[in-house]
């Protein structure tokens, strides 16, 4: 009974996965519509998940190679400060009408 509860999981993870990556591009005419943004943005915002999913697989080895090199709190700085620096990405008002 426990590896079919196990297979479930799975499954919903990678469906969930798929659905994030493929769902978005999916409903991107009605996106394009309801927020009123060009083509080339809503582009962007269609490839969003790819290329947070590309930076994290360049950044985890290089966040390794940091630890290792210089000690755990070295690479817990370096982190909170990425994180710190990409809180200017994230839209701070929201004044839609």
């Amino acid at each position: 009974m426990k590896r079919w509860w196990m297979l479930a999981l799975g499954v919903n993870a990678h469906a969930s996965v798929t659905l994030g990556l493929f769902g978005l591009p999916l409903v991107m005419p009605e996106i394009l519509r309801h927020f009123d943004v060009s083509l080339p943005v809503g582009g962007l915002i269609g490839n969003a998940p790819a290329i947070g999913i590309l930076c994290a697989l360049v950044a985890t080895p290089l966040a390794g190679l940091l630890i290792e090199g210089a000690g755990y709190w070295a690479g817990f700085a370096a982190g909170l400060g990425c994180a710190l620096v990409s809180l200017p990405v994230i839209p701070l008002r929201a004044d839609r009408s």
